[in-house]
């Protein structure tokens, strides 16, 4: 039997759902045009409300697997979401409201394992992810609270579904449209990067090669990368490398400038951010001639170095202890670092193409349209 009472909401109520909802429709949908414009960028600087630094940003989340349904962000259903908690002001049903009530748990208990998921696989957490799954956690406490419909049924389930299918629907064809859409952009991509102004080499150049094909000058590509060991994003720029270096084999220079976000080291930083990035490149630092391994190993192990013992293990094992703990390696690093100042890093990783500065991390697609174009000119400039 239906309770009478149980569909009943007091005016403070509906005023608190109806504010929640507002903002969970707003949030999910800027999140919803984040993953677009990052998933499929038309612009070579992504920047966003989202991006506050290398710790909070929606970045990381949205380049991981766990950021879309076979093609549909699953920031669509959390719009979904806040369009059933306005429905639930508007009509007054037992099921619907028992409907609500265990869609929104379920929907809480994922922005709980989302919001771990971050945590411990990504060392990172979106901003407005976190608005979103507070905002969901406040809406499941109203309904156990003070909405007390526990049944629902097939039908409400049901139309539920349907109603969001077109949603759904919309939101995978605009996917589909997006990836055709990458196809044809290759020319406003390289006419972004000639706009841009092309600037010098740095002053200092370390012996940091991730891979070397010749001269800085003489070579088709050259690819200054200024990072952070600590950086999520960075990690991702950092496992693009292996499939470009095969690609541009014996055609491109990659070199590695350290650019921690790190008061302990980096002068132009006022906290830490990153407290053991400055220790990473001490680390990476007293192992030039194995740098490229290191590197790579320090990125497979990001979520472990949050204590120190994995980097003094790892230190202790290429017997460069004493190197990396010495104030003269400090003085190194920060000497490196500061060249960054020339081109004003704000953020990490940030990039100079052909002295031509990028911001963020490319996905791998642009990064060959660029990258085949430089290519392409270089073989126009040896036969004139």
């Amino acid at each position: 039997m239906n309770n009478p009472n149980s569909t009943e909401m007091s005016i403070n109520v509906k005023i608190s759902l109806f504010i929640l909802s507002i903002l969970i429709i707003g949030t999910t949908l800027y999140l919803t045009k984040h993953y677009y414009n990052i998933r499929f960028p038309t612009s070579l600087n992504t920047g966003s409300l989202c991006d506050i630094n290398s710790f909070l940003n929606c970045d990381a989340a949205t380049n991981s697997p766990l950021s879309n349904l076979f093609g549909v962000p699953i920031s669509v259903f959390g719009v979904i979401m806040g369009l059933l908690f306005l429905s639930g002001i508007l009509i007054s049903s037992e099921n619907l409201h028992g409907a609500i009530f265990y869609l929104s748990g379920i929907n809480f208990l994922g922005c709980v394992l989302l919001f771990i998921y971050s945590l411990i696989s990504l060392g990172s957490l979106c901003p407005f992810c976190t608005v979103y799954y507070l905002l969901s956690g406040i809406v499941f406490f109203v309904y156990f609270k003070y909405i007390k419909a526990r049944t629902t049924s097939l039908a409400v389930m049901s139309i539920i579904g349907l109603l969001s299918l077109p949603v759904i629907g919309a939101s995978y064809y605009t996917s589909e449209k997006e990836e055709d859409n990458q196809k044809h952009i290759a020319v406003d991509l390289i006419k972004q990067y000639d706009s841009l102004k092309k600037l010098s080499k740095p002053s200092i150049v370390p012996p940091f090669h991730i891979s070397k094909s010749g001269p800085y000058d003489q070579s088709p590509i050259n690819l200054i990368i200024f990072s952070d060991f600590q950086c999520p994003a960075c990690k991702a720029l950092s496992e693009m490398v292996h499939p470009i270096l095969k690609r541009y084999k014996g055609k491109i220079n990659i070199l590695y400038y350290f650019y921690p976000l790190d008061s302990s080291c980096n002068p132009s930083m006022s906290r830490a951010l990153h407290p053991m990035a400055c220790k990473a490149a001490y680390l990476s630092y007293c192992l030039p001639k194995n740098f490229f391994r290191v590197h790579d190993d320090i990125f497979a192990n990001q979520e472990k170095l949050g204590g120190s013992s994995w980097l003094d293990n790892y230190a202790k094992k290429e017997n460069v202890t004493k190197c990396m703990t010495n104030p003269k390696t400090k003085e190194k690093v920060v000497e490196i670092i500061r060249q960054g100042n020339e081109y004003n890093i704000k953020s990490t990783p940030t990039m100079l193409l052909n002295g031509v500065k990028i911001e963020g991390a490319l996905p791998i697609g642009q990064f060959y349209i660029l990258l085949d174009e430089l290519i392409r000119r270089h073989g126009q400039k040896n036969k004139s």
